[in-house]
């Protein structure tokens, strides 16, 4: 199961990394530092949505080390792989689900001025 779950860890590293940076790259060549506002609430959802699949994969594997080191030989009884799968899953249901809901919430927000953000985050 330790490895299953570093693969998964892995997945979520890299495109966790890979929601933001090819972006930052293309603003930092362009003269324009500005991009669509549909483009901005999917990278504020995926970085949110990978954000929250980072964390509650560590806690599952947090938890996965506990048993393996608290309770060595009931090990294979209380982390069989089936169980290891649905903790993933969840994680990964319930990340996207928090991910699209505080997008959706963030961009139904009315703001006084301009939605432009200059050099902040969707850059």
């Amino acid at each position: 199961p330790m490895y299953f779950l570093l693969c998964h860890l892995a997945f979520v590293d890299f495109y966790g990394t890979s929601a933001i940076t090819p972006n930052t790259l293309v603003n930092s060549l362009r003269k324009t530092k500005s991009m669509p506002f549909y483009a901005c609430a999917t990278q504020v959802c995926c970085f949110i949505t990978f954000s929250v699949w980072e964390l509650l994969m560590l806690s599952v594997m947090a938890y996965d080390r506990y048993v393996a080191i608290c309770h060595p030989l009931l090990y294979v009884v209380l982390m069989p792989r089936r169980l290891c799968i649905q903790m993933v899953t969840s994680s990964y249901i319930y990340g996207f689900t928090v991910g699209l809901v505080q997008a959706v919430a963030t961009f139904k927000m009315s703001f006084c001025d301009s939605n432009v953000v200059n050099q902040f985050y969707c850059d």
